[in-house]
């Protein structure tokens, strides 16, 4: 730390242990929290969001972006009534293990022997 001393000279000295430690675990805590964690360490993820905001508010419109992302559904809608309850049904084995329907990965151009693996 350094404070001003007689004539408005700077003097140093040492932090304590404790000080400077603190420090270090703080800054390996931020270092960790911002690479690959929902931290929005760079603003990229704000910027993310806001253009998914302004693609779903342009739906209906030539500007709408209608490629597969990973918050659409990715399908045509139900023809009838039992279409949709299977799908339904499906759908709802397929939350249960927290995964998405292979369907979903193709048509994002992942390969659905390798979900994880999102382009």
């Amino acid at each position: 730390a350094g404070a001003a001393g007689p004539g408005g000279a700077l003097q140093l000295q040492l932090a304590p242990r404790e000080a400077v430690e603190g420090l270090r675990r703080r800054d390996e805590a931020l270092e960790w929290k911002c690479k690959g964690s929902m931290a929005d360490c760079d603003g990229d993820r704000k910027e993310f969001a806001q253009a998914q905001v302004k693609n779903f508010q342009m739906r209906g419109t030539e500007g709408y972006d209608p490629s597969c992302k990973v918050e659409d559904s990715c399908r045509e809608a139900p023809a009838n009534f039992g279409e949709a309850a299977a799908r339904m049904v499906q759908d709802m084995q397929t939350a249960e293990l927290g995964m998405s329907s292979a369907e979903k990965f193709r048509k994002m151009g992942a390969d659905v022997e390798r979900p994880n693996v999102v382009p």
